[in-house]
């Protein structure tokens, strides 16, 4: 039995819209309610980039981390645009900087988010 879809869902449900009967009525407190899963997630147990979740959401997520505000990173563009003036690996700016977003998910070239600086 999943707990929060069942039991914790309408313990909410009912907070929200009241229950009892006769004499022992509880109001309800109102609002409402929305039950939401998490995707795929973006980094592995051993500290490596989830490849399955694609390169537009690992994108994001980068881009979020540094300070581009959500909705703002550039779009993906394909290398082989042609006349593309800006960088596929481009993805914003952010404390006056210029970000740039280079990974290569083949197997072969394993890509690690190091955990400490040297």
């Amino acid at each position: 039995m999943d707990y929060a879809e069942t039991i914790t869902a309408e313990r909410v449900r009912r907070a929200m819209t009241g229950y009892g009967e006769g004499t022992k009525v509880i109001a309800g407190l109102g609002g409402s309610f929305d039950y939401y899963t998490t995707g795929e997630r973006l980094l592995q147990d051993d500290g490596m980039l989830n490849p399955t979740v694609g390169l537009s959401a690992i994108r994001d997520y980068v881009a979020w981390t540094e300070g581009i505000p959500i909705g703002q990173c550039a779009p993906l563009v394909p290398i082989t645009t042609e006349g593309n003036a800006s960088s596929p690996f481009w993805l914003g700016e952010a404390h006056g900087m210029e970000l740039f977003f280079v990974w290569d998910d083949m197997q072969s070239h394993a890509t690690r988010l190091p955990m400490v600086w040297r």
